[in-house]
């Protein structure tokens, strides 16, 4: 065993809520992630200011993905930010 110190399986600390994995629109994967851990797992990352960023067109493009539900895109867009600001 390589983490003999842990007590739960590796996916169970991905799914409890202190990781965060973040969403670019062009990233094929998104919608998996929210299938197998859950939409609370992802944030969405607008990478600006950097040079090559798509912000703000990258928002409409995951607004138009299919493999995410409004609740998962409602998570993106606004309560990822409550979350990890302590918004209320």
């Amino acid at each position: 065993m390589e983490a003999p110190k842990c007590k739960r399986k590796p996916i169970d600390y991905l799914k409890d809520g202190r990781i965060f994995f973040h969403a670019e629109d062009y990233e094929p994967q998104i919608g998996a992630v929210t299938e197998l851990l859950t939409h609370q797992a992802i944030y969405y990352a607008s990478d600006f200011p950097h040079w090559d960023t798509e912000f703000p067109e990258n928002i409409q493009h995951l607004g138009r993905r299919k493999d995410l539900n409004d609740e998962a895109k409602k998570w993106l867009f606004a309560d990822t930010a409550k979350k990890l600001y302590n918004l209320s």
